[in-house]
């Protein structure tokens, strides 16, 4: 807690944390004491491990834009999302996408077999630890909050209001902090992320047919499996 340099608003805030001589005042501080958050008392909240989930693919295709089309109708077909796409030369297509994440494998085995698979991982992050230890900052604060706003009303000058006031502000800023990474890692856990990239196949001439032959033969006299 910051350290308020006016003699009289240390004052009250001492008379604010040990009650004051009011018994209804002392009733309704009585009511946010002991409010501290720990982690430990929030694992309850989560019975279930959170988990995010991505997944990289790399695709092969005689016709990348066909294979792109039939990307984005399985991603559609599932309740999926497309955040960006990107195309290069027509030779080379980028998607980021987004899938519920109970049909990351699912979405993943279909595009697999909708081109040719050239690379494909799935990643995972438990965020479960992440999550408690946010919240239970973000309940610490707005219980803080709430008692700099019965504080405010306390302020016996314009300038103890002030300095209360900017208590708040900046409290305030932590919490909608707090609440907006609170609110990403539920979306990263409920949406599971999809990076696609779509290559052209290469197709051999006549020339390059016997080539590629030839160096398949080569390699397997030195290969012994």
């Amino acid at each position: 807690m910051r350290v308020f340099p006016c003699a009289g608003l240390l004052s009250l805030l001492m008379l604010f944390l040990v009650g004051c001589s009011s018994s209804d005042n002392m009733s309704s501080e009585a009511s946010t004491s002991g409010s501290a958050f720990t982690a430990s008392s929030l694992y309850g909240k989560y019975p279930q491990r959170q988990i995010v989930k991505s997944a990289r693919l790399s695709l092969e295709a005689k016709q990348p834009d066909a294979l792109a089309q039939q990307v984005r109708t399985i991603i559609a077909r599932e309740q999926g999302v497309i955040d960006s796409s990107s195309s290069y030369s027509g030779d080379s297509i980028s998607i980021d996408a987004k899938v519920p994440q109970e049909k990351l494998e699912l979405v993943v085995e279909e595009l697999a077999r909708a081109g040719k698979l050239v690379s494909k991982s799935i990643n995972t992050k438990d965020v479960t630890d992440e999550m408690i230890d946010v919240e239970a900052r973000l309940n610490n604060l707005i219980a803080l909050r709430e008692k700099y706003r019965a504080l405010l009303t306390k302020a016996a000058d314009v300038k103890d209001a002030l300095a209360v006031e900017s208590e708040l502000n900046r409290i305030q800023t932590e919490i909608d902090s707090l609440q907006g990474r609170i609110k990403s890692l539920k979306s990263q856990v409920a949406y599971s992320s999809l990076d696609i990239h779509i290559n052209k196949q290469k197709q051999y001439g006549p020339v390059g047919y016997v080539t590629n032959g030839l160096y398949r033969g080569l390699k397997l006299l030195f290969v012994i499996e």
